[in-house]
């Protein structure tokens, strides 16, 4: 759902993360009317490791580290550092660093211990349209045992394996 492809739920404030950052950055700042210039930083700073990140400069520049901090600064500056830095910096609101820290749980460590640069690529892919697969994750394994046994394969569950035929 575009207008809100995740919820977060506190106490006082319930939030639709929705598709487009900046929208969802206006429904923030609306909440939050105090901190929406540290938004506009949290933000603007989330979308420049994700551009520096994806814009095929990385790659190229990591072997020549001396060229690297200009092709990407950034990304450099932002090397070694958590969440906990960029929201210190950012955000003074309890609550807003709550919402803003939500999506920890996508790789279970909290803003003190997050890499910036994974909690920014995590977040903007969201933003950026991430994907589902319908029916839900257990259709990726369906479709692989579907296609093994319409090609003649077997598949047999919780069974040791003393060899493995392959025949054309």
């Amino acid at each position: 759902d575009p207008e809100g492809f995740d919820r977060c739920y506190f106490p006082r404030h319930e939030v639709a993360v929705c598709k487009d950052l900046r929208r969802y950055q206006d429904r923030l700042g609306a909440l939050f009317p105090r901190e929406r210039k540290g938004l506009g930083t949290y933000f603007a700073t989330l979308k420049s490791i994700w551009d520096e990140y994806h814009s095929g400069r990385v790659g190229m520049f990591l072997w020549k580290l001396q060229r690297f901090p200009h092709s990407c600064p950034t990304l450099r500056r932002s090397v070694g550092k958590t969440l906990c830095d960029l929201l210190d910096a950012t955000i003074t609101s309890k609550p807003l660093r709550a919402i803003l820290a939500a999506q920890s749980g996508d790789y279970a460590l909290p803003p003190s211990h997050a890499d910036l640069i994974v909690h920014a690529t995590t977040v903007m892919h969201f933003h950026e349209g991430a994907y589902y697969p319908y029916g839900g994750v257990q259709s990726l394994p369906d479709g692989l045992v579907k296609a093994l046994t319409r090609h003649g394969g077997q598949l047999f569950l919780r069974q040791g394996v003393r060899r493995i035929l392959l025949t054309r």
